[in-house]
């Protein structure tokens, strides 16, 4: 969790894989936070590497976290767990999800042309106060992204 780090912080070890939802993982491992989990962390599950991976990145405590697709290895209740664990930490985040789950945590959503990878729309956050209400499943455009190639989104 601290590679690279200048020094390490066991406690801070420890609050970043509770953060990540990773900590009785490990505790559970043979030596604990000690273990020797293999070249590429062959003896963790994907969902596992997904969240050392995680805790690793809250260990630096950026200012800025780019997370993409990083919950797509977890259960349910982990990737909720997660989510909510680094919502509460304030710091700004950049998701690239397509798990409905992932996205309803997120403040904004930017809608990408599969095409052309492009902004087209911004899409009002699920539970937002709306107009008219959602189809399920579907969010509600809410207009264009200023600058963006394509402008054909039409706002409710």
């Amino acid at each position: 969790i601290c590679f690279f780090a200048d020094r390490t912080d066991f406690r801070r070890i420890e609050e970043c894989a509770r953060l990540a939802a990773v900590h009785e993982a490990i505790a559970a491992m043979p030596m604990g936070y000690n273990t020797l989990i293999g070249d590429m962390g062959t003896v963790l599950s994907g969902g596992q590497k997904q969240r050392v991976l995680i805790a690793r990145a809250l260990y630096r405590q950026p200012s800025l976290l780019l997370l993409d697709e990083a919950t797509s290895h977890l259960d349910a209740a982990n990737e909720k767990a997660v989510s909510a664990a680094i919502r509460a930490t304030q710091v700004t985040r950049i998701i690239i999800a397509h798990r409905e789950e992932t996205i309803r945590s997120t403040d904004r959503v930017i809608h990408l042309d599969p095409a052309t990878d492009q902004p087209v729309s911004l899409l009002k956050k699920p539970g937002a106060r709306r107009r008219q209400p959602l189809r399920p499943g579907r969010p509600e455009l809410i207009g264009p992204v200023p600058g963006a190639a394509s402008q054909d989104t039409v706002t409710t």
